[in-house]
C-alpha cells in the first residue's frame, strides 16, 4: 500500500495549529475550571454570608427569650404568686395567685408576636399564660434528665422541636439560686413561622435546596416541602460533608453549605446544583466562543503565512530537483537568512556542478570512444590484408622448400590473429597458452635458442578466464635476461594450478637470474623495458582482483627464477575462444 505524502508547508501548518488548539483548548479548560471554581468559591461565601444573617435572626430570637427568661426569672411579683399559689390553703386565693401569674405571663408575651405560650413548672404545678397543654414531647415528662441537667447548670438553655404542634421550645431552669430550695422550669413556646421568616431571607434564585436540621438529625426546614422524606434521609450524609464540598444526592451533584448555630445547635444547610454553574457560566463561555474562534482564526493565518515563510527559500531548490529528474542539472546558487538553507544551497550546488562536470566528461569520452571507434572500422581492413599477406609468404616458402620459415610465418600470423580477436579484457587461459605457444615459437627462431619448453598445465584451468597478454611478458624476460647467450641447457616451465580459491600461474626458468626474494617487484635496474613490463602486470591485475592478487618473485644469482602469479578463479561465462588454423609444417 502506497504510503500519502505530505508537503512541508502541510505538515508545519497542521503541526503549528495542532499546538495552537492545544494551547487554546488548555487555556479555554484552565479559564473554564478557574470559573468553576470561582462559582464554587462565591456560592459558598454566598451562602455563608445569608446563614450568618439567618443565624443572626435566629441568635436574636433566642437572646430574647433568654433576656425574658431573666426578667420573669427576676419579678418578684412573679416568684411571689407562683410561691403563694403552691403554698396557699385557701382556694379563692390560690385562684387568685394563679390568675395574677397567668396575667403576668401574657403581659411578658405582648412584646414578641411570635411567642404561642410561656409555662413555668415549679413544686409540681404548671402556670400558663394560656390553658393549652404542652406539646407531647418526651423530654418534657416529670422524669426527663432534661430538666436535672438544667436545674444542675450543666445546660444553660435548650431547644425543642414539636412537630406535631408546629412549634418550637425554648426552655432553661427558673430560679435556680442557692436559696431556692426548689427551683423550677421556664418553658417558651414559639411559633415555626419564625424559623420560616429567618429561613426566607435566603434567597435561592440558582435552584439551591434550603434546609435547618437540629442536634438530632431531624429536619426544621426545606423549602423543597415535596422531598423532606427524601432530604430527612439524607441528613446524616449532609451532617458528615464538609462546607464548600460537592455531595451526590441520588443522580444529583450538588455544591454543599453549611453553618451551625451555636445558640439553638440547629444546622443550615444550603445544597447548590452543579448544573447551576453551568447555567451561570453558559453566558460566559457565548462570550468566549467568538474570541476564541477570532485567536483560533488568526493564529491559524499566522500559521500558514510563517509556514509558507519557512519554506519559501526551498521552492526554488525543489523546483531544480524536479528538472534534474528529467536530466536538467541547470541551478543558479542563491542566499536566504537562514544559515542551514544556505548550507544546504551551496551543497545542492557543488554536487549539481560535478555531475555537469562528469557529465560534459562523460559526453568527451563517449565522442572520443566513438571516433576510436570510427578509426578502428576504417582500419580494420590491415589487420586482414597483414594476415592475408602473411599467408602468401608462408605458401610461397612451403613452395620454395623452407618449411622453417613458413613455420614461424604461421606462428607469427597466429599470434597477430589471437591478439586482435579478442575484444575483453579477460580471456581464456586456453587462449592466453595458445598465444604464448606461437610467441615462443617466433622468439626461438629470432634467438636461435634450442631452449626446451615445459607445459605443466592442470586440465580443469584451461577454461578459467585470466588478463590478456600476461604470461607473454614474463616469457620475454626468460629469453632477453635468463639466457642472454645461446645454451642448450636452457630450460622454461611454464604451469597453471588452483589453490586456496586462486588461479595460480608460473613461469619458472633455469637461467642466471638476481638476487630477490618475496612479493613485490625487484629494484629499478638498468633494463627501462623490463621494469615497465613487469610494473604494468602488477597494475593490471591489482586493477583488476585487487591488492591481494598480484607477482611474487623468487630468484638467486645463477640459480633461475619462480615468477608466481596469483588471481581469482573466474569461470568461462559466454566466452568463446579464437580457433587457430593448425601450423603447417614440411614432411
Amino acid at each position: 500500500m502506497k504510503k500519502r505524502k505530505f508537503s512541508m508547508t502541510g505538515i508545519l501548518f497542521l503541526s503549528f495549529s495542532g499546538m495552537i488548539f492545544f494551547f487554546l483548548l488548555l487555556i479555554t479548560f484552565c479559564v473554564s475550571a478557574n470559573f468553576s471554581q470561582t462559582f464554587r468559591e462565591s456560592s459558598n461565601e454566598k451562602y455563608e454570608n445569608l446563614f450568618d444573617q439567618a443565624n443572626g435572626q435566629l441568635s436574636m430570637v433566642f437572646y430574647n427569650m433568654s433576656t425574658l427568661s431573666a426578667v420573669l426569672d427576676n419579678s418578684p411579683e412573679l416568684i411571689s404568686a407562683i410561691n403563694l399559689s403552691s403554698r396557699g390553703n385557701n382556694t379563692y386565693e390560690r385562684l387568685q395567685n394563679e390568675a395574677l401569674a397567668q396575667k403576668m405571663l401574657m403581659s411578658a408575651s405582648n412584646y414578641y408576636p411570635y411567642i404561642r405560650n410561656i409555662t413555668i413548672l415549679k413544686n409540681g404545678n404548671r402556670f400558663s399564660m394560656t390553658s393549652s397543654d404542652l406539646p407531647p414531647i418526651p423530654e418534657l415528662s416529670e422524669d426527663s434528665s432534661v430538666f436535672e441537667a438544667l436545674i444542675s447548670g450543666e445546660k444553660e438553655h435548650l431547644v425543642l422541636s414539636a412537630e406535631d404542634s408546629g412549634s418550637y421550645l425554648y426552655i432553661r431552669a427558673f430560679q435556680r439560686t442557692r436559696i431556692e430550695p426548689s427551683p423550677g422550669i421556664l418553658i417558651v413556646e414559639l411559633q415555626a413561622d419564625f424559623l420560616n421568616q429567618c429561613l426566607e431571607s435566603v434567597a435561592s434564585d440558582d435552584g439551591a435546596v434550603i434546609l435547618a436540621f437540629d442536634a438530632k438529625q431531624q429536619l426544621l426546614y426545606t423549602n423543597r416541602t415535596d422531598d423532606s422524606d427524601f432530604l430527612q434521609e439524607q441528613i446524616p450524609l449532609l451532617a458528615s460533608t464538609a462546607s464548600g464540598e460537592q455531595v451526590s444526592l441520588g443522580k444529583e451533584s450538588y455544591l454543599l453549605t453549611r453553618k451551625t448555630n451555636a445558640f439553638s445547635d440547629w444546622t443550615l444547610v444550603s445544597l447548590v446544583p452543579a448544573s447551576a454553574s453551568a447555567r451561570i457560566l453558559y453566558p460566559i463561555y457565548l462570550q468566549i466562543l467568538p474570541l476564541f474562534a477570532a485567536v483560533l482564526a488568526v493564529c491559524l493565518l499566522l500559521t500558514f503565512l510563517l509556514s509558507r515563510l519557512i519554506t519559501h527559500p526551498f521552492r526554488p531548490l525543489l523546483s531544480s530537483m524536479r528538472r534534474a529528474l528529467t536530466g536538467d542539472f541547470s541551478f543558479r546558487p542563491y542566499a536566504t537568512r537562514v544559515t542551514e538553507i544556505d548550507t544546504l544551497i551551496s551543497g545542492y550546488s557543488r554536487m549539481v556542478a560535478r555531475i555537469n562536470s562528469q557529465i560534459e566528461e562523460i559526453q568527451r569520452i563517449e565522442k572520443e570512444k566513438r571516433k576510436t571507434e570510427l578509426e578502428i572500422l576504417q582500419t580494420q581492413i590491415s589487420p586482414h590484408f597483414i594476415y592475408n599477406t602473411l599467408n602468401s609468404i608462408r605458401y610461397l616458402a612451403l613452395m620454395q622448400d623452407s618449411p622453417r620459415i613458413a613455420e614461424i610465418i604461421g606462428s607469427f600470423s597466429s599470434l597477430l590473429q589471437l591478439t586482435s580477436s579478442h575484444p575483453n579484457e579477460l580471456i581464456l587461459l586456453s587462449d592466453e597458452l595458445q598465444e604464448v605457444s606461437c610467441y615462443i615459437d617466433i622468439m626461438k627462431f629470432r634467438y636461435n635458442a634450442p631452449l626446451r619448453i615445459r607445459w605443466e598445465i592442470q586440465e580443469n584451468t584451461r577454461q578459467l578466464k585470466t588478463l590478456k597478454l600476461i604470461l607473454q611478458p614474463l616469457v620475454e624476460n626468460c629469453f632477453c635476461h635468463a639466457f642472454p647467450q645461446p645454451t642448450d641447457e636452457g630450460q622454461i616451465i611454464i604451469r597453471s594450478r588452483t589453490g586456496q580459491g586462486q588461479l595460480i600461474l608460473e613461469i619458472e626458468d633455469n637461467g642466471k637470474g638476481f638476487s630477490h626474494t618475496g612479493p613485490g617487484l625487484p629494484a629499478s635496474s638498468g633494463n627501462r623495458h623490463h621494469n615497465i613490463g613487469l610494473t604494468n602486470i602488477q597494475k593490471r591485475i591489482r586493477l583488476w582482483f585487487g591488492d591481494g592478487c598480484g607477482l611474487t618473485i623468487r630468484s638467486l644469482p645463477g640459480q633461475g627464477t619462480l615468477v608466481t602469479l596469483t588471481q581469482p578463479i573466474l569461470e568461462e561465462q559466454e566466452t568463446t575462444s579464437v580457433e587457430i588454423q593448425p601450423k603447417e609444417t614440411n614432411t
